[in-house]
């Protein structure tokens, strides 16, 4: 019984050989480096675009969709006797005008308002897509480098199990967390009004400004329900995104861009149908948002299932799906610890990149504009700015990480096949690529079309301080060509295994530096009265970071792999297994 076991396993490692790893090594190894380059990373960019343009897709459709039939507006003429909603502006633009800045709701600032207030979610939803996503492919591509696909298989079958393991977890806890994280950052706008009530008062009867206090509750109730509403199946749904990737990354690490592109391309295509189907013609609000990004996760997810099942007749993939009984493998926790690490530094980054992001706001909206402005509406208007910023940013930034990706499975697979010279060269090629792109979209989101991105959110030059919206959105799209030369730290450290480097690496930005930068710059803004020097935050944070970044793994690329020095160190290294584990073969 052993011996025929034995022989389908080197059966389909003979044609494993002969196919699969045939095409990496003619991509990895004999195409031109920066044809291989270009021919594996914008095919991951294009992935991460396709990826970011499900939740950008459904905001821009909420943002524009949801008001035209103006739930919020008939919310108020319905349930204030006496009261109707062009009465409420009509409050707002005499307290304007006296100098209070109070906000006005609507139905679209509603809706900016709960998207920014389920941000977090999302963002640790999108966080945890990564981490063993991006373990599992480095591994998974350094094994096929080694020609190892016994290991291959392995890696498969395990990250496949710590995926789901993971999913679960994480998932549990958000839908636990979810109304207390939404909460928080909602923040209290009707305390914000409270503190202004005696300026108002002398301005407004007493009735009107109980009818105002009563259209800030329901604006208030509106958005913590929209937001719940939407990250509740969000977070149900995440399994589907997580195994996308999953799935996504391990194709590409076999060389199969095309499948992988395909597939995103159409998923789209169907989210932004059932977008327009859910929200305005059922008119299920954000609900039908969520319900859409559902409905594209699974056709992604069900596609390349029905394909690795076809590679799987053919014997054409080491993603063989009887590897995932674990009796043929058995568990391995040298591999689970390898692949859990190696993407931790991808899922940290996004963790530490997303709370950079509430801080900047907290910190403006709790110390820098109380200190310098007197008027509590002023928050408020920041906060709707950055509802249409963050968005914006965070359809961009992702593709930046494309081409970290792809590159990082290039860089593993070349360090597992101990091609030293193209994986200095993929690194260099990698941070050209992401510094010409991020200039490119500096220069296109941050100035050329700057107005019109911000009009996507309906925020016009008819508004007050339309200029600091234009300024925040270039701030947000400088730091794209900045951001370019951390690539190369997160390529080399995960690609060479050195997990904690790369851990270091994600936090840099969004956290080692972030906390203290940021608190200097609103001691020096609120001390000068100047909020526009905080605004400009980011990118002080991302200077420095970045130039740590560059400098430390310019210093490793030479101690380790420049030329001259190269063949003694690694062999050195090698022989105390400081860069790779011991091979599964």
């Amino acid at each position: 019984m052993t011996n025929v076991n034995c022989s389908k396993k080197i059966g389909n490692t003979d044609q494993f050989l002969s196919k699969t790893q045939l095409r990496q090594k003619k991509l990895f190894l004999d195409t031109p480096v920066v044809k291989a380059v270009l021919w594996i990373s914008l095919p991951s960019m294009m992935m991460a675009l396709m990826a970011a343009l499900y939740m950008f897709c459904d905001q821009i459709m909420m943002a524009n969709l949801i008001p035209q039939y103006s739930p919020f507006e008939s919310l108020i003429n319905s349930k204030i006797a006496n009261f109707n909603y062009s009465d409420y502006q009509e409050i707002v633009k005499l307290l304007n005008n006296n100098g209070l800045n109070i906000t006005e709701y609507s139905s679209q600032s509603i809706v900016r308002n709960a998207v920014a207030n389920s941000a977090p979610i999302t963002v640790v939803i999108n966080a945890t897509t990564l981490l063993i996503a991006n373990g599992t492919s480095v591994s998974f591509s350094k094994m096929n480098g080694k020609k190892d696909v016994i290991g291959a298989e392995k890696t498969w079958a395990i990250g496949f199990y710590n995926n789901l393991f993971i999913c679960l977890l994480v998932s549990s806890l958000l839908l636990a967390l979810c109304p207390a994280i939404i909460s928080l950052e909602n923040g209290d706008p009707l305390s914000q009004l409270e503190q202004i009530k005696d300026k108002a008062m002398a301005i407004i009867s007493a009735d009107q400004y109980q009818n105002l206090y009563q259209v800030y509750k329901e604006a208030n109730n509106m958005i913590i329900e929209y937001a719940q509403n939407y990250s509740f199946i969000i977070i149900s749904a995440m399994i589907l995104s997580m195994f996308d990737s999953f799935f996504s990354l391990l194709i590409i690490s076999e060389g199969r861009q095309k499948m992988v592109v395909f597939a995103a391309v159409v998923s789209n295509v169907v989210n932004l149908i059932m977008d327009f189907v859910l929200i305005y013609v059922v008119h299920l609000a954000m609900v039908g948002g969520a319900l859409a990004t559902l409905i594209g996760w699974t056709f992604n997810c069900s596609w390349y299932i029905i394909q690795i099942h076809f590679l799987n007749k053919k014997n054409d993939t080491a993603l063989v799906f009887s590897a995932l009984n674990l009796k043929k493998h058995g568990w391995d926790w040298k591999i689970t610890k390898q692949i859990f690490f190696t993407g931790l530094a991808s899922f940290l980054r996004n963790l530490s990149m997303a709370a950079a992001a509430w801080l900047q706001l907290f910190l403006l909206s709790s110390l820098v504009i109380p200190s310098i402005e007197t008027s509590g509406g002023s928050a408020s208007a920041y906060a709707n700015f950055y509802g249409a910023i963050n968005p914006i940013y965070n359809l961009f930034f992702p593709i930046m990480l494309g081409t970290i990706q792809g590159s990082r499975i290039m860089c593993s697979y070349l360090y597992g096949s101990n091609q030293y010279k193209r994986f200095r060269q993929t690194y260099w090629i990698a941070m050209m690529i992401g510094l010409i792109y991020g200039f490119l979209i500096m220069l296109l989101i941050g100035v050329a079309l700057n107005s019109q991105m911000l009009g996507i959110f309906q925020i016009n030059n008819s508004q007050p301080n339309f200029d600091i919206a234009q300024m925040m959105l270039l701030i947000a799209m400088l730091q794209m060509p900045i951001y370019a030369f951390t690539i190369g730290g997160q390529i080399i450290f995960q690609a060479t295994s050195k997990s904690l480097f790369a851990s270091i690496c994600g936090l840099m930005q969004g956290f080692i530096c972030n906390l203290p930068i940021s608190f200097i710059i609103a001691i020096v803004a609120m001390n000068i009265k100047v909020i526009e020097l905080f605004l400009w935050n980011p990118v002080i944070v991302v200077c420095t970071s970045s130039a740590i970044i560059l400098t430390w793994t310019l210093w490793y690329m030479r101690r380790y792999f420049s030329p001259d020095i190269l063949n003694n160190n690694i062999r050195y290294l090698n022989a105390h297994k400081c860069l790779d584990p011991k091979s599964y073969k």
